[in-house]
């Protein structure tokens, strides 16, 4: 039977969004104090390329069932966002909130390995949430990114099962820094970082909060800096 820690726990895990009006589209993540709209280089300023126009404000449930504010970010626009997808376009999801992946197709790894890699400039999704209401498997795979990182930082990931294998970046690394991974699992494989001017190749989980996760690597294909720096979890 589940406990009443395990139950507290597992409620946890429950997000709540209700759209707010927002004209001056100013979003955060975890602390209200840090927007986009703040000097300095804490968050990220730029916002999603791909939006909807409709701001967000995101709970969670506390184990005392009480509604905590977590975030505030702006909805996709889900057809414009699959549109650069599979029309290999740069995509920014900085500040989003996503919990439809329809986007990313429903084949199978064994369905995607024999197709050619689709190339991007630039994917980004800094300081936004990947929610579903139950455990769902996500592939991000056979990319092949020219420049940046495919950066997550300060993201948060709830209740997903995340591969991301056979990714190329030319001129980055991949970023989890500053994330919050909460009942997932990120499976890790078959990745080629470039590096960049200040990083060597590396895939990177500094200071990232975890409870109930796991990250799993498998069959890399280079020899990376697998960094945990000040993790929580």
């Amino acid at each position: 039977m589940e406990d009443a820690h395990e139950k507290g726990a597992r409620q946890n895990m429950k997000l709540i969004m209700k759209e707010v009006s927002n004209p001056e589209k100013k979003f955060w993540i975890w602390d209200e104090k840090i927007t986009n709209k703040q000097d300095g280089r804490v968050h990220p300023h730029n916002t999603t390329n791909v939006g909807s126009g409709k701001s967000v404000a995101v709970y969670q449930l506390s184990e005392s069932g009480k509604e905590e504010q977590i975030a505030q970010l702006e909805i996709p626009d889900y057809k414009k966002l699959e549109e650069y997808y599979w029309q290999e376009k740069e995509i920014c999801l900085d500040y989003t909130y996503i919990d439809e992946f329809e986007w990313l197709g429903d084949k199978a790894p064994y369905e995607v390995e024999g197709n050619p890699y689709r190339e991007y400039e630039k994917i980004t999704a800094r300081a936004a949430i990947f929610y579903s209401e139950e455990p769902k498997l996500i592939h991000l795979m056979q990319l092949k990114i020219q420049s940046g990182d495919l950066d997550f930082s300060y993201a948060g990931f709830y209740n997903l099962n995340l591969d991301i294998c056979d990714i190329t970046l030319v001129n980055g690394n991949v970023e989890f820094s500053n994330a919050h991974i909460i009942e997932t699992e990120i499976s890790l494989g078959g990745i080629e970082c470039g590096g960049s001017r200040y990083f060597t190749p590396e895939v990177s989980f500094r200071y990232i909060k975890a409870r109930k996760s796991k990250i799993l690597t498998m069959l890399m294909t280079q020899s990376l800096s697998l960094d945990f720096s000040c993790a929580k979890t």
